[in-house]
């Protein structure tokens, strides 16, 4: 899977800043690790959420293999800041 830095710009454009990291995920929901999958993870702003539909649209627009999945996934949520979520890329298997 690869993104261009003219892409990473369209992003920040559209949802504002982020970090870029990757991980390792198995995308599969009982949590056994039997095939490790590579994935990009994005982190707008603080933590902050953005619409999935929209980010995985503009993702699979932008990209040569539009064949990927776009996952929101909330890592903590505490009482000063509230749910804080990051946003895992796959390739679809």
């Amino acid at each position: 899977m690869k993104i261009s830095i003219n892409h990473l710009i369209l992003l920040e454009e559209k949802f504002g800043t982020f970090e870029v990291g990757t991980t390792m995920t198995d995308g599969n929901p009982n949590g056994l690790f039997y095939k490790p999958i590579p994935a990009i993870t994005l982190k707008f702003g603080y933590w902050r959420e953005v619409p999935v539909d929209g980010l995985q649209s503009m993702l699979r627009s932008l990209m040569i293999n539009s064949d990927i999945t776009v996952e929101q996934n909330l890592v903590d949520e505490d009482e000063e800041y509230g749910e804080q979520y990051n946003y895992i890329i796959t390739k679809n298997q």
